[in-house]
Order: structure tokens, then sequence, then C-alpha cells
């Protein structure tokens, strides 16, 4: 018993040696068949959306290309953020916020796909603050009969659907190809808003 905890213990510092906070390992897939939740066998509840346990397990990374539609997709907040600002006058931090999301979606979505971490936490928080920020003046301006605004809508019902089925994916490219979907059908969805509020306030 004692042989087999210090077995655990050993093997649980090698795997935050090897996870690290900016970048794991690139071969982390490879020095461990499973990460430590799932040699334990804890599933995720349903209803978990916040907090650093990942749906996807270690072995999808194998399958993980860098440079594909699907991290791409992540990457593409950054440039709704630019427009936002340079091309519908957005306040700054509209412009700020969606850079923000680029970097935690990359780094929760690809650089750390199949394991638990802090960067899942973070960019779940700021997912949940653009959408609440954005329905929340959708809704306002609807309010005031803009139905421009309305035009939003549509791509972000669309966002939603792919993103609670790509949380029930079993294999990569199932969830690849979700996730881009959620990703790329929100940025439609908050550069049509975003077109309709320039008109709005101007």
């Amino acid at each position: 018993m004692a042989v087999g905890t210090r077995a655990r213990e050993k093997n649980g510092e090698e795997w935050r040696r090897q996870v690290g906070w900016l970048y794991p390992a690139r071969d982390i897939h490879r020095r461990f068949e499973r990460s430590p939740r799932e040699r334990e066998g804890k599933p995720l509840a349903w209803w978990r959306l916040v907090g650093p346990e990942t749906r996807c397990p270690l072995r999808w990374r194998r399958d993980l290309k860098t440079v594909s539609v699907y991290a791409l997709s992540s990457l593409t907040f950054g440039l709704c953020g630019l427009a936002a600002f340079y091309t519908f006058g957005a306040p700054r931090f509209d412009m700020l916020l969606l850079c923000a999301v680029a970097v935690t979606s990359w780094q929760a979505d690809v650089t750390y796909l199949g394991i638990d971490h802090g960067w899942r936490t973070l960019d779940t928080v700021l997912a949940v603050m653009l959408v609440m920020r954005y329905v929340a003046l959708a809704l306002r301006r609807l309010a005031l009969a803009s139905w421009a605004h309305g035009a939003a809508f549509p791509p972000f019902v669309l966002s939603l659907l792919c993103f609670l089925r790509s949380q029930r994916s079993n294999n990569f490219k199932t969830r690849a190809r979700l996730q881009a979907c959620w990703h790329f059908a929100l940025q439609a969805s908050l550069l049509l808003l975003l077109r309709a509020e320039e008109s709005f306030v101007t």
C-alpha cells in the first residue's frame, strides 16, 4: 500500500512538472497514457462548465494540429477585437476582452488540450463575460426596437448549439469541428452586433 502511494505521488509530481504553466511538454501524451483524473476514473458532471477540468482525454493530443481551422478559430477572436475597435468604434475594453479571449481560448483548447489546467477556468470565465456582455447589449437595443441587432441572434443560437454538442463529442475530429463552428458562429454574431451598434450610435 505504501509503495503504491509513493508511486502515485511520484507520478503526480512528474505530471505537474511536465504540465507547466505556459505550455506542457510536447510529448506529454506519449509519456503518459492518461491524465491523473482519467486514471482515477472520475467522471465530469454534465453541468460542470467552470473549472480546470477538461472533457477531452489526453490521447486526443495525438490528432491535434496547431496549424488547423480548429486552432485558428481561437486566434480569430483577437481579429474580432481589432475590428471591434478600429472598424466599429467599440470601446477599448471590448477589444481587450476579445484579445484576451483569443489567448485563453488558444491556451485552453490547443496548448492544454486534454489536460486539466487553470487556463480552462480563465477561458470559461472570460467567455461567459463576453457572452453576457453582448447578449445584454442586444436585448437592450431590441427593447428600443433596433431590429438590426436581432440579426446577431441566429448565429449566436447556432454557436450555442455547436458548443453543447461539442461537450458530448467522443472523438477529436468531431470535437474540433464543433468547437470551430462554435467559435466562428459566435464571432460572426459579435461582428453583426457591433455593426448594428455602430449604426445605432451614429
